[in-house]
């Protein structure tokens, strides 16, 4: 209730290639500003087990984790331009842009992965 989140997908097909993206604004309500999302959470290995689980009880076994590492997912989260971090009526919906396209899982119990401000 004190951030907003807007998210937006993105569809880009050039010359018979498509890449997709989600891009995730969150605003502070109170002060209006706009949040860095690597600036909400602590990207550590408790988070991207976390995902990883989350992810494959959620979504099934899928590429867009099975074929990256730990580290490579710890990688895509602690970047700007890939991570993705949106807040929902759920929890905060967490996941990254990777080259084929995205993954997003939603974490309920999130408030132990915040960055202390």
């Amino acid at each position: 209730e004190e951030i907003l989140s807007v998210v937006v997908s993105e569809y880009i097909y050039v010359d018979g290639e498509t890449t997709y993206d989600l891009y995730c604004m969150n605003f502070d309500l109170t002060t209006g500003t706009l949040l860095n999302n690597t600036d909400i959470i602590e990207v550590s290995d408790k988070l991207v087990e976390a995902f990883v689980n989350q992810s494959i009880y959620q979504n099934g076994h899928t590429y867009s984790v099975s074929d990256y590492s730990n580290e490579e997912i710890a990688d895509f989260m602690s970047n700007e331009d890939s991570l993705i971090l949106f807040y929902t009526p759920v929890g905060l919906e967490i996941g990254y842009n990777h080259p084929d396209g995205w993954i997003t899982a939603t974490i309920k119990d999130y408030q132990c992965f915040l960055k202390k401000l």
